[in-house]
């Protein structure tokens, strides 16, 4: 079968993983999607993937599959200005079936962009959506809810180091963002290193998008360190290579993390998480999943203390991992049906293979 696949690709980890997985796990399918010769690095191993050319229009898709999590967000500039609406849109003329799957909505201001949605939805054979606020905005009968894909990747365990990871962002003029202070969130960031190292912990702050700047910030936050903290603390960017950054991640003890896809991994490993949102996609999925733990608003978390961000790593904060996994395969069912499924007892996701 020939599978359009459409997603976010800009070298970001969250959307790269979904990328891999989808592959990885339907590897009689052949994908096909717009990406870039630089963004296309980190799936140059995955053989059944292919980037699209000159003849593209030319082939006949079995069906499409929209893959991803922000991708339907209200542009900062336009009530309805959404590739993923008007790829759509278009493609509906060729009556290519469409699976979304792994999304949420907004954020967004116009009751007209969610109604527009809403009938955007409808068109499409089956969407699963990520939080149950996405769901209960378009709950149909095309549509259900499950934890974020990423539940379903099988990482690898190491052994764990004494170090303390941190994920930051970037203020910049991307959708999604509030109005926050950055150079307070800078400061929170920067105590928190500065105590951690103290304590005798190593840092790592991790970058997990440098389109998105978070290489930046990684840097901004560093040069803000006193001479000792700087010696105990990395900057690690995700540069491609899914299983290098993995591999540094989740040898971590404990995570404080800004990026999406950092809370969901550190939850998946069971590595105990500080989440601070800096939108509300991030509080939205924290209390479908039923985090036990606090969080932070980053618009907000200059209030936060020292004491109130241990709190998750004293207490291991988590979730009941077995049933969000569970819950999480609800996002293949359908293409399993129509894909052909996969094994079960021997997965076909395989974190120890380099890409």
């Amino acid at each position: 079968m020939k599978v359009l696949l459409k997603a976010y690709t800009a070298m970001n980890l969250g959307d790269d993983m979904f990328i891999t997985y989808i592959c990885k796990r339907y590897p009689q399918v052949s994908f096909y999607i717009d990406c870039s010769d630089k963004y296309f690095i980190p799936f140059k191993q995955l053989i059944n993937i292919h980037q699209f050319d000159n003849t593209f229009e030319s082939i006949r898709f079995d069906l499409k599959i929209i893959i991803g999590g922000s991708l339907f967000m209200q542009s900062i500039s336009t009530s309805i200005n959404n590739k993923f609406f008007n790829d759509y849109q278009s493609l509906m003329v060729n009556s290519i079936p469409t699976y979304i799957i792994g999304v949420n909505f907004g954020p967004y201001e116009s009751e007209n962009f969610a109604k527009i949605y809403k009938e955007y939805f409808k068109k499409a054979r089956y969407t699963v959506f990520r939080d149950e606020y996405s769901y209960n905005l378009f709950q149909d009968s095309n549509t259900s809810w499950a934890p974020d894909i990423l539940f379903n990747y099988k990482l690898p365990t190491y052994k764990k180091e004494p170090t303390i990871a941190i994920s930051c962002i970037k203020k910049n003029k991307r959708s999604g963002l509030p109005d926050y202070n950055e150079n307070e969130y800078f400061k929170v960031l920067v105590s928190l290193i500065e105590h951690y190292c103290q304590m005798g912990y190593k840092t790592n702050l991790f970058a997990f998008c440098k389109l998105q700047e978070d290489d930046i910030a990684a840097l901004e936050i560093f040069e803000m360190l006193s001479y000792n903290a700087k010696h105990s603390t990395n900057i690690i960017i995700y540069e491609g290579n899914i299983n290098n950054f993995l591999m540094k991640f989740l040898k971590s003890i404990y995570v404080v993390g800004s990026r999406f896809h950092s809370i969901i991994l550190a939850l998946n490993a069971k590595i105990p998480v500080y989440p601070i949102a800096y939108n509300y996609k991030i509080t939205h999925a924290l209390d479908s999943y039923s985090f036990n733990g606090k969080y932070a608003h980053i618009q907000e978390v200059s209030d936060i203390g020292f004491r109130d961000f241990e709190v998750n790593r004293l207490n291991n904060c988590g979730i009941d991992l077995n049933c969000i996994r569970l819950d999480a395969k609800k996002h293949f069912e359908l293409l399993d049906e129509i894909l052909g499924g996969h094994n079960e007892k021997k997965p076909i996701i395989d974190s120890y293979t380099s890409l």
